[in-house]
């Protein structure tokens, strides 16, 4: 299965040194939790919403 062009690049952009794989680490550590918690506050507004609605 081919890798997508978006992926292909930030695994370009992360081999380039130690300094460029360490700011993806520190990216993915904090733009991992910020979309868990978009998600679940997104999933509860709709459920909120849908119950108020009824």
């Amino acid at each position: 299965m081919p890798y997508p062009q978006w992926m292909k690049r930030l695994i370009r952009f992360s081999q380039r040194g130690k300094l460029y794989l360490g700011f993806c680490i520190v990216i993915g550590i904090v733009a991992f939790p910020l979309a868990l918690v978009v998600f679940l506050v997104l999933t509860l507004w709709q459920l909120l919403v849908g119950r108020f609605r009824r």
